[in-house]
């Protein structure tokens, strides 16, 4: 299949690996060679003897590491190795599984569900003993292969069919499931909540933040700034097929500098969506770091030019350096958060630099005598 070719080479290489390392009960003891275990267990006994020694420093410096000691008597794992013809075949109907599942739940690809890929759980299920071998993973991909086929020619497009969504959801999230006591014949309410932090990769770059839309009766979705010194610069519903999704929820939209909710409790909403924001620095700080910037880069301007004309005297160096450096030192040393710090990375990175070259102008100014009088 054309799709099944267009996979990069070192993603094919790595699922080929973690078949082989993830099928190795499939090998069997019987195939180890006696050379390569007594090789393997003398390595393994160089190594913890020279880590004993060190073992109580590790401790004391990574506390984690306390209950991981690697010198616990363990069997030698011998991988399985597969043919590239067989590999192929199981990737081909693995890949044509993953599109129709891919396709019905409609949020893109992922190398890391085994939606997309149902080779990934391979492994798992070699070492439940539900697979003894790759003939029989071969036979449970094309049962799952017929499965997905029929579900998807009873709709008139996968992403119409409710059992290959659930499918598919099974296949690439985790399920949940909390254990409530509720009252005996009388109404109750179940309220769930869960806090996700979001990461901003690229200072004033569009951050992108998945949720659930549609998971209970009703869903109340919020995005809160902690710090004050920053704001939401602009904050976008989208599904997952990227279109704006304001118009339909927009009775149950609130959306300030500092907050962002969303209510929804439609029948017929969207099953997930993101929320695409983008923060920026507020106002008053961000004048602030732009003046100094600003004239940091005028003194040193200021100083290259007299210094050029053999007019820079100690008195203009006084009144260029003195003030400019107290006000960027103001700056830099003041308290900010490590979002604000990161939005404002251009003035951060570039007023001291401005400052080191103004007083590296100096510096030859002085040691070059080419202070006027």
């Amino acid at each position: 299949m054309k799709f099944a070719e267009r996979l990069p080479f070192t993603e094919r290489r790595s699922l080929r690996l973690y078949l082989e390392q993830g099928l190795s009960p499939f090998a069997g003891e019987e195939q180890v060679p006696v050379l390569v275990t007594r090789l393997s267990v003398l390595v393994e006994r160089l190594v913890e003897r020279q880590a004993s020694r060190l073992r109580p420093w590790l401790l004391r410096r990574f506390p984690a590491l306390s209950g991981r000691w690697a010198g616990v008597a363990r069997p030698t794992k011998t991988y399985l190795h597969i043919e590239r013809a067989e590999f192929l075949r199981l990737r081909t109907d693995a890949l044509a599984i993953g599109r129709c599942l891919r396709t019905a739940l409609g949020e893109g690809r992922d190398p890391t569900s085994a939606a997309d890929n149902p080779l990934l759980a391979a492994p798992l299920m070699a070492a439940r003993g539900e697979v003894t071998s790759l003939d029989d993973l071969s036979d449970a991909l094309k049962g799952l292969h017929a499965f997905v086929d029929a579900l998807a020619m009873k709709s008139h497009r996968p992403r119409d069919s409710d059992a290959l969504v659930a499918l598919a959801e099974y296949g690439k999230r985790w399920q949940t499931i909390a254990w409530c006591d509720v009252p005996l014949d009388r109404p109750f309410v179940v309220t769930s909540q869960r806090e996700v932090n979001f990461q901003v990769k690229r200072p004033g770059s569009w951050a992108k933040q998945e949720f659930s839309l549609a998971d209970a009766r009703s869903n109340h979705v919020t995005l809160n700034l902690d710090d004050e010194n920053v704001e939401i610069a602009k904050a976008q519903l989208r599904g997952v097929d990227e279109k704006r999704l304001e118009n339909t929820y927009m009775n149950g939209l609130r959306q300030s500098r500092e907050h962002y909710s969303l209510y929804a409790s439609e029948p017929d909403r969207n099953r997930r969506a993101f929320i695409h924001f983008r923060l920026k620095v507020a106002l008053s700080i961000k004048v602030a770091a732009v003046t100094i910037h600003a004239v940091t880069w005028l003194a040193v301007a200021l100083t290259a030019y007299l210094l050029r004309q053999h007019q820079l005297s100690a008195a203009d160096l006084a009144v260029l350096v003195v003030p400019t450096t107290f006000g960027a030192s103001l700056f830099l040393t003041r308290e900010r958060t490590s979002l604000a710090r990161r939005l404002q990375w251009i003035s951060r990175l570039g007023t001291p630099f401005a400052v080191a070259s103004l007083w590296a102008l100096v510096a030859w100014a002085y040691w070059g005598h080419h202070l006027v009088p």
